[in-house]
């Protein structure tokens, strides 16, 4: 490799990518991690393999140890025959950066046979909500598919970052992007935001990823819940009763 192009951004492709009108799924991290970790566990609940990655100036020159492997933090997987391609990246990537790496992506998607993208993303909430909803946004022509299938249209919402930046640059260029949304609890781990995202993903792009054992943390989570909630309630009782008592 030149030594020039360790400052050019581009894709980095370091093994044979099948590819069959795949959707393209970017899961990063924004306002909330939710995009990141769903992104995490479909790669892992449908065993995809890294096929490229990013290198660019604007990303910081790390590196993340992550299945026993070290790895580049801006990664490409494929799975699913070809038919699923997953982007992530686990730093957070700057402003000035967003335009030249979205750029270069879409470039390079556009040499493969894509057929649309999506961006997962989260909206930060300060409760736990208590019905999970997953909103889209997608143009026109692609709101009927998420209606078909009962995703909720949000009535308005901005998608920043790198998943706003790559939508952006689709719609630039003609190829069919939407996001997916859903409310994700900021002040404790939060399972069921990647639940409602991966049942999303199920609905729309029939990709077949389990979800017992999210299922299973979001029990969890909730009986955590309950029993915190039960605890504050119980301390607020003997908070009432010893005020009570100041004044018999």
């Amino acid at each position: 490799m030149d030594s020039k192009d360790a400052f050019t951004t581009r894709v980095v492709e370091i093994d044979k990518i099948k590819t069959d009108k795949s959707v393209v799924i970017c899961g990063f991290l924004g306002s909330t991690p939710a995009g990141n970790l769903t992104a995490s566990y479909l790669i892992g609940e449908k065993k995809m393999h890294e096929v490229a990655h990013v290198r660019s100036p604007y990303l910081t020159p790390v590196a993340v140890f992550i299945g026993g492997k070290l790895r580049h933090p801006f990664r490409v997987y494929s799975g699913m025959e070809g038919k699923v391609i997953v982007m992530t990246c686990d730093i957070p990537i700057g402003p000035n950066g967003l335009y030249e790496i979205s750029s270069a992506v879409i470039d390079w998607l556009q040499t493969l046979n894509i057929s649309e993208l999506v961006v997962l993303e989260g909206i930060p909430v300060d409760e736990v909500p208590d019905k999970r909803k997953t909103y889209g946004l997608a143009e026109p022509e692609g709101l009927a598919k998420l209606k078909s299938n009962g995703i909720e249209i949000a009535d308005s919402a901005l998608v920043t970052g790198m998943g706003g930046a790559l939508i952006s640059e689709c719609l630039s260029r003609k190829i069919t992007a939407s996001s997916l949304l859903t409310p994700m609890f900021v002040g404790y781990p939060d399972p069921e935001t990647v639940l409602s995202l991966i049942s999303a993903l199920n609905k729309l792009y029939s990709i077949d990823a389990s979800v017992d054992n999210l299922k299973e943390q979001v029990k969890k989570m909730h009986q955590e819940m309950n029993k915190i909630m039960d605890h504050y309630r119980n301390l607020k009782e003997e908070k009432t009763k010893d005020t009570d008592s100041l004044y018999m």
